[in-house]
């Protein structure tokens, strides 16, 4: 009688270790939110409310700077810009990622799929400002590689970082490229995690690769799939490194994105105020993105029981 009353103590001693435990795994990252997340985002919102030119006094205004957002010219480019470079970007991303991932699964060659995955993989190890250096002299107009092919191949040169209508698909381009290893890898993890015993009853019912690849590959993957979805949702919404060292947002606003406009209202312009205004748009747009992408997932991603 009296083991069967420890036990319950002990389960519940147990349960109390663990949770213990499992704070403790958890309090470097909550101080690094706590620290670098939400003081930050507090302090940002106590911002939106003064003018302040980081030199003088802070004076208190109300709402005023968030009636700037009304009357601000620019902004409804700048937005455009943003949800364009974050569409085509993250089609890009996650479609190649997985077009990629699936062919290298699918090689039958060790070499060539371990030269393929170092190949992808190898950009993300590369500081994004190494990458804009070789991409600004790439995309040179009278020296640059890119324009010395088309013009060999017969093809007039394009002005990539000073036309208007080019400038942000060059930024473009340079965020695919150095970001598609990172989706690469985890679908190719991904796709190699499926259960074997899924495909192979697949191939004794004669299933085809196309069959194969829509009805289990792809169902899947989708929770994978989600993950990377939002995770190039956010990133894209926030984009800023490439902007600012390709093409400074020009010509004009033509290249210029909500993270760009930010950090120039915040700090070349001086307008505290309603730069961290700007920064709330951002947060609340990409958290209610993220909210959306969570509340329709369950029509397309399909979890293991």
């Amino acid at each position: 009688m009296e083991k069967v009353k420890k036990a319950p103590a002990s389960g519940k001693r147990l349960k109390r270790i663990e949770g213990v435990t499992g704070w403790l795994m958890i309090t470097p990252a909550l101080i690094l939110f706590l620290g670098f997340v939400l003081y930050p985002a507090i302090r940002t919102f106590g911002l939106s409310f003064f003018d302040w030119d980081l030199l003088t006094d802070k004076e208190y205004v109300g709402f005023e700077n968030f009636g700037k957002l009304f009357t601000d010219e620019r902004l409804g480019t700048i937005i455009g810009n943003t949800l364009l470079l974050t569409a085509v970007s993250v089609v890009l991303k996650v479609a190649l990622g997985f077009l990629l991932a699936y062919f290298v699964f699918r090689l039958q060659n060790k070499a060539g799929s371990v030269f393929m995955e170092s190949a992808i993989f190898f950009p993300i190890i590369i500081p994004m400002s190494i990458i804009s250096m070789v991409f600004v002299i790439l995309f040179s107009t009278d020296t640059g590689a890119i324009n010395g092919i088309l013009y060999m191949i017969g093809l007039p040169k394009v002005p990539w970082l000073s036309s208007a209508s080019m400038a942000l698909w060059s930024v473009l381009i340079v965020d695919v490229w150095k970001g598609l290893g990172f989706f690469f890898i985890i679908y190719l993890v991904a796709i190699r995690n499926i259960p074997q015993s899924y495909l192979e009853a697949a191939d004794i019912d004669g299933a085809g690769n196309a069959k194969k690849l829509f009805g289990i590959i792809l169902p899947c993957v989708s929770a994978t799939s989600l993950f990377l979805v939002i995770n190039a949702l956010i990133t894209c919404l926030q984009l800023f490194e490439p902007v600012y060292l390709l093409t400074r947002g020009g010509p004009g606003d033509s290249s210029n994105v909500i993270s760009y406009y930010i950090w120039s209202v915040a700090f070349q312009e001086r307008d505290i105020g309603y730069g961290s205004v700007l920064a709330l748009v951002l947060f609340v747009f990409v958290m209610l993105v993220t909210i959306a992408q969570f509340a329709i997932s369950k029509f397309w991603v399909h979890y293991d029981e």
